[in-house]
């Protein structure tokens, strides 16, 4: 692609990428849809870069950041075949130098993971904010989600989650201050 930023996700058994950048249109790409072997475009992400990507509920949901020039906000949204329809994040902000972005989100079958679901099913997301000239983490949060209420599980100061995974009923979350945290 001719965009200044690209990503790759493994949802289910299909391999999704993402392509944007500031002040561009988002758009993400599926491996073989179409002819095989190659990407093809399935769905636009607007003002949206996308950076991450799960399956929740049987629906595709992409974490990214808006593509503002200067630092854009935390982002989600579900896509809807060819759409992607923006879930209202409270706590994203960006703007300013700082870069606020979802870097990394899972479904997690799990009961014990969220007070704001009744269900065992959540999805957990990642979010860093990042120092938009040097790259430092400046701080983060990991959330869950029942798809309608957020609930913050950890805050982070003076450095940002960078990736997740869970595993043995734990959740594990690496920081760019090289640490990692269960």
């Amino acid at each position: 692609t001719n965009q200044n930023e690209a990503s790759v996700s493994l949802v289910g058994s299909d391999l999704v990428a993402f392509a944007g950048g500031e002040d561009q249109e988002g758009a993400v790409y599926m491996l073989g849809v179409g002819s095989v072997g190659s990407f093809t475009q399935v769905a636009s992400l607007g003002d949206v870069i996308g950076m991450a990507a799960t399956q929740f509920r049987g629906q595709t949901y992409v974490g990214g950041m808006d593509n503002a020039v200067g630092g854009g906000a935390a982002t989600l949204q579900r896509l809807a075949g060819a759409t992607a329809v923006t879930i209202d994040m409270p706590f994203a902000i960006g703007g300013g130098g700082v870069r606020q972005e979802v870097t990394g989100m899972l479904t997690v079958q799990y009961a014990g993971v969220s007070a704001t679901s009744s269900n065992t099913e959540v999805m957990v997301l990642a979010i860093g904010s990042f120092d938009r000239n040097v790259g430092v983490g400046l701080g983060g949060l990991v959330v869950a989600t029942d798809g309608v209420d957020f609930e913050i599980m950890q805050r982070f100061e003076g450095e940002a989650p960078t990736s997740l995974v869970f595993a043995d009923n734990t959740l594990y979350v690496a920081t760019d201050g090289g640490k990692l945290q269960y």
